[in-house]
């Protein structure tokens, strides 16, 4: 493998992340949203009420900053902690009628930046990426534990 950096495949997966963050950040800037609190939230709509470690499995988000993220999602009302039924140790954590409204109106925005990027590519590569991408995500959950996603 080269010494240059610009060879490297994680220096480009770098790039590709930056470039992807900032046209999500672009689309989505008067919203407030990030792409993790974007992440989270969208498992929250799709898990249910649910708790954080379900939450940093399902988005593959590193759990100590997750509750950040939470605390940020919180504080501005869009989602709101209350007790497990079962285990006063645990909180479950819900979308509330704000998170929902705020979801609804930043996921066509999230859709619109994925396909200014997709758009680079033809349908037969941006197939082959997806496949490409899926196969290392499966290969290399070990390294960083899974995504949550049961098609990965």
């Amino acid at each position: 493998m080269s010494t240059n950096l610009y060879d490297l495949p994680g220096h480009r997966i770098r790039r590709v992340n930056q470039i992807i963050v900032a046209r999500f950040t672009e689309r989505c800037q008067a919203t407030g949203i990030t792409p993790v609190q974007y992440a989270a939230m969208m498992a929250i709509r799709h898990e249910g009420a649910t708790d954080a470690t379900q939450i940093s499995a399902t988005i593959g988000f590193d759990r100590a900053t997750l509750g950040s993220v939470l605390d940020r999602l919180e504080k501005r009302g869009l989602i709101a902690r209350g007790a497990h039924p079962t285990d006063r140790r645990v909180k479950v954590i819900s979308l509330t009628p704000a998170g929902n409204a705020a979801l609804d109106e930043v996921h066509p925005l999230v859709l619109a930046s994925q396909g200014d990027f997709m758009s680079l590519l033809d349908s037969d590569e941006q197939g082959q990426l997806m496949r490409l991408l899926d196969k290392i995500i499966r290969k290399s959950e070990h390294f960083a534990g899974p995504s949550g996603d049961p098609e990965a």
